[in-house]
């Protein structure tokens, strides 16, 4: 797997309307994703990543409302970040190995910026199993990764809100025994407005076409 820029719909698709395209990315979150070809152990280190295709248009995904809570109970906004550039992505606590080493993919990225950008940049990872992941478990979150909920956030979203988000990201997630998941990663980079413009797929990928647009992204 390799990052790439995303690219736009362009053509006869270009001229369709948002709500047209929004309402069938949701309408294709309520169906089960594919299985993989191979059900992974949750005690492999890494859960191998389905095939999953960016499900994102040149539109600002904050129209998006879903339903999500975080360390503190408090429920939060898909736009919570909105006017800073945002690395989004999906996980869920209890992963064994592929979340961690996706948190690490984000931090490394991070870390490839400039201070002032990486001060500008925040974070939010989105919980697909909000029946574990409490806000008590977030707040363990934060305090196991030192996080600062003022510039990267865990949340947790209700069953329909992560299926509709996990749609236009283009992640796919299944459970599996014993309360695990099979899921693929993904890093989207939201540009301040909340329109997707770079991603990156797949653990410890190179990210250097994802940091170089970061980088690029304008002051606020």
């Amino acid at each position: 797997m390799k990052h790439q820029e995303l690219s736009f719909w362009r053509g006869g698709l270009a001229r369709l309307p948002w709500a047209l395209l929004l309402g069938g990315l949701l309408a294709c979150s309520k169906s089960e994703p594919p299985k993989p070809a191979a059900e992974p152990s949750p005690a492999a280190s890494a859960p191998a990543d389905p095939p999953s295709q960016t499900a994102i248009s040149g539109e600002s995904i904050y129209v998006l409302k879903p339903a999500m809570v975080d360390h503190t109970g408090a429920t939060i906004p898909l736009d919570l970040f909105r006017g800073h550039p945002v690395l989004i992505a999906m996980f869920y606590g209890t992963c064994p190995a592929a979340c961690p080493t996706l948190t690490r993919d984000i931090k490394n990225v991070l870390e490839a910026v400039e201070p002032a950008r990486r001060a500008d940049t925040r974070v939010l990872m989105v919980s697909f199993d909000a029946e574990r992941d409490t806000p008590a478990a977030l707040a363990a979150l934060n305090q196991k990764h030192k996080i600062e909920p003022q510039v990267w956030r865990f949340v947790a979203a209700n069953e329909s809100s992560a299926r509709e988000l996990s749609a236009v990201l283009g992640v796919q997630y299944r459970k599996i025994e014993k309360g695990e998941f099979s899921h693929s990663t993904k890093i989207v980079l939201l540009d301040r407005g909340g329109v997707a413009v770079a991603e990156l797929e797949g653990l410890g990928q190179p990210a250097d076409a994802l940091v170089a647009k970061l980088k690029s992204l304008g002051a606020p």
